[in-house]
């Protein structure tokens, strides 16, 4: 039997590494038993940063390769095939705590959506009242806007860096999209247009990074881009099937157009039941890529920071694309875990690694893509969720405890959780 001469029975030698200077230690080797899990290197680290105090310990998660050690070393680096490598790198980083919910904001019927991302820490939901409400970060309705006369199946915020001078976008059951202002200051809401085009429900808005322009996906298969700037006076003119000079249609999808996303000036992507992703060159106005998906698409969230894109789907996963990718295998991680149709996904803002899931199982579910295995799963909610977010925590000091977590569905209730210590 060859013996590696660098290892000694039952350990390994190992370096930890950290990009985070207030956690480093010392990057020289040295052996650790092979029995040790996530628990036990936790308290390796914190003897080497010389923390004497227990009650100051700090839990870690670890990787080697990019990949979370979930089970003993032993067993990790037998799956790697690292098992004979003289030296294992392993990089550490803090771990995230388990959210803990907060508040909770009762509504009036089933909440289909929520665009949380506001500067201001306000969350835009909307609801199967027919309505849409502005909530803050302590789950306090602000304003109320009611207009649609049917469901509200999305929303999205087009300007939302002044409290006094808001706007936001609705969609719904009833074919329509309206555009809204809102001043939280005097407690206002004006109805500014509404944009009449869709032939069925309108599932799905997005409005680009400037506030000018929006897509709309809906039931007639249409995604629709339309212009916010030289809007009709007086306010709420009807963009007409006739008159539709504010409006383009993009047609290519052959199912309902569930999910349009405009995450950068350039970059459109739409999903929808027919299994497709696809993505738009906005100068041409043409399909430049297509990706198959083996199930229908409910939603769509693209990660400038990793290049990804996450989708949701009605088989229960979770899947990860990568649009550079050549070869046509964009597919590059299916996260599996929801009992049931997952119906919303979200990276978090400035992040590569973690994204939330919401699903008809009723768990919202924290992901870091470095794992297979969901880090938290969030069942508070007592049917289908809907729709979920991060909610910039405007309160906090703390850059770790920035966002919160908010999530909505058939059970009527907003909920908003603290998102614990992030990476």
């Amino acid at each position: 039997i060859k013996m590696n001469p660098h290892k000694e029975e039952g350990k390994v030698r190992v370096r930890f590494v950290t990009n985070d200077p207030s956690i480093r230690v010392t990057e020289t080797p040295f052996a650790v038993t092979l029995k040790l899990g996530r628990l036990g290197l936790s308290e390796v680290v914190n003897h080497l940063r010389e923390e004497t105090d227990a009650s100051l310990h700090k839990p870690f998660d670890f990787l080697i390769n990019g990949k979370f050690i979930r089970t003993t070393l032993d067993k990790h680096l037998k799956k790697a095939g690292l098992s004979e490598e003289p030296v294992i790198t392993i990089e550490y980083v803090e771990a995230v705590t388990p959210p803990k919910r907060e508040q909770e904001n009762q509504h009036d019927d089933w909440i289909s959506s929520v665009d949380a991302r506001s500067s201001l820490g306000l969350a835009l939901t909307g609801c199967y009242d027919f309505g849409a409400r502005i909530v803050d970060g302590s789950a306090t309705t602000l304003l109320t806007a009611v207009g649609h006369t049917a469901a509200v199946k999305a929303v999205a915020w087009t300007q939302s860096s002044k409290k006094n001078a808001l706007q936001f976008l609705t969609a719904s059951l009833d074919k329509t999209v309206r555009l809204w202002a809102a001043d939280v200051d005097a407690k206002t809401t004006c109805p500014m247009a509404v944009f009449k085009a869709h032939t069925a429900s309108v599932e799905s808005i997005s409005a680009n990074p400037d506030g000018t322009r929006f897509a709309s996906g809906g039931y007639d298969n249409k995604l629709m881009l339309w212009d916010l700037q030289n809007l009709p006076q007086p306010a709420a003119a009807v963009q007409s099937k006739k008159k539709r000079k504010n409006a383009s249609i993009l047609e290519s999808h052959s199912q309902a157009v569930t999910t349009v996303t405009w995450p950068t000036q350039f970059q459109l992507l739409s999903g929808s039941m027919d299994k497709s992703i696809r993505l738009w060159d906005l100068e041409t106005m043409a399909n430049s890529d297509t990706m198959m998906a083996p199930s229908a698409l409910h939603d769509l969230s693209y990660s400038i920071e990793a290049g990804l894109i996450a989708s949701a789907h009605a088989d229960h996963a979770v899947r990860l694309w990568d649009p550079r990718i050549t070869d046509g295998k964009y597919n590059i991680q299916t996260l599996l875990s929801h009992k049931n149709w997952v119906t919303s996904i979200r990276w978090k803002p400035n992040s590569a690694t973690q994204l939330l899931s919401s699903s008809h199982d009723g768990t919202v579910k924290l992901w870091d893509i470095r794992s297979k295995i969901a880090l938290f799963s969030l069942d508070k909610h007592t049917d289908k969720v809907l729709c979920t977010d991060w909610l910039r925590n405007v309160d906090s000091t703390n850059s770790n405890d920035e966002w919160k977590i908010v999530s909505g569905g058939a059970d009527t209730k907003l909920k908003i959780y603290s998102s614990g210590e992030s990476e």
